[in-house]
């Protein structure tokens, strides 16, 4: 008769060995893939932001542009400092004096008067009377213009050569700078009290502007800019473009592009990076901090898993069942042994046949 066994063969490796190879497989996985991502230079891009030289932007010849300030005539020319705030009847009510809210959104181009633009004259020293009528609508269309609105309506990336070559194709239409910010001044307007109404004047450069600058007049400041006569911010800012405008500096009389906006939008600068990239790193250290953390009470209770095991009874048996019996021993000693070198001791060669033969 025979019984079948139910019991399968004790493992090779017991319970607590295969947790340990699997903890071990599972730090060797990670340990690949961290190796995997160290190799790829995108990984480190934020430790090191600058490390790549930027691709410079190819600098436009302006010298074909004229600057040159043109005689008044016509109209008399205002100082170059002097700027009178008028008010025409041919400047439509806005619709928020009248208690009606405003509902449409705006345009790329601004909604005024065609004949105020048409009055606008370039290339002149300062404010023209001719200028003013059609400055002020366009100041109060973009007071009570939402900031959102002007951000979606996408104004055009016109070049500074196109806007100096061709203002009365641009005249009224809204564009998008981007830049850096050297100058912020609050813009001088006679006659005007309402702190409401202050206007803020802002000079900024492009990459295709070179030494150059736009002036863009904000009737609002965004928060942490205040006014300075020197800075260098990165900004964007969408305005209508408005015209050529003409004035003094230490060479001479030169114009400019003058645009008229809402307010300037704060880029990121270099601090801000610094700063992001600090708060990234420590998030990075942490989560390295965490893994080696991991790894050391792993191997700690590894460690502490081997010295219990060391001291068990188990670890006994299994050290005597190895090591040699002192019976064993004596036995071994007891035993004769026989040296093979004495059986050859009296073997002779056997003589050759030719030899027997004579």
């Amino acid at each position: 008769m025979r019984f079948q066994r139910d019991s399968s063969p004790p493992p090779y490796l017991n319970r607590a060995d295969q947790y340990r190879l699997l903890a071990l497989c599972v730090m060797l996985l990670v340990i690949a893939l961290a190796i995997r991502e160290a190799a790829n230079p995108q990984t480190w891009a934020w430790l090191l932001p600058g490390d790549e030289p930027a691709e410079l932007a190819p600098v436009e010849d302006l010298e074909d542009i004229s600057f040159l300030v043109k005689e008044g005539r016509g109209q008399r020319n205002l100082a170059p400092d002097e700027f009178i705030a008028v008010q025409s009847d041919d400047v439509a009510v806005p619709e928020e004096a009248t208690g009606e809210p405003r509902t449409e959104p705006a345009t790329s181009r601004i909604e005024v008067d065609g004949d105020l633009l048409k009055n606008v004259d370039d290339n002149h020293l300062g404010w023209r009377r001719g200028d003013l009528v059609a400055l002020q609508a366009i100041l109060e269309r973009v007071r009570e213009t939402p900031l959102d609105d002007l951000v979606r309506a996408q104004g055009e990336e016109a070049s500074f050569r196109v806007i100096n070559t061709e203002p009365e194709l641009y005249r009224g239409r809204l564009l998008h700078l981007r830049g850096v910010l050297h100058r912020l001044e609050v813009f001088p307007q006679e006659g005007v009290t309402d702190p409401a109404k202050t206007v803020y004047a802002g000079w900024m450069v492009t990459e295709d502007s070179g030494n150059h600058p736009w002036m863009v007049l904000c009737t609002e400041l965004p928060p942490g800019l205040p006014p300075s006569q020197s800075m260098e911010v990165p900004v964007t800012v969408s305005a209508y473009f408005f015209k050529r405008f003409g004035y003094g500096t230490q060479d001479g009389a030169t114009l400019a592009p003058l645009l008229i906006g809402k307010q300037f939008h704060l880029l990121p600068t270099v601090k801000q990076d610094r700063q992001r990239t600090e708060s990234i790193t420590y998030y990075v250290l942490a989560v390295l901090a965490a893994i080696c953390l991991m790894f050391g009470l792993m191997l700690y209770f590894f460690m502490r898993s081997d010295r219990k095991f060391s001291k068990s009874h188990l670890a006994k048996l299994a050290k005597s069942s190895h090591d040699p019996q002192p019976v064993d021993l004596e036995l071994l000693k007891r035993l004769e042994t026989v040296d093979p070198g004495e059986a050859f001791k009296d073997f002779k060669a056997p003589e050759n046949d030719g030899d027997q033969q004579s």
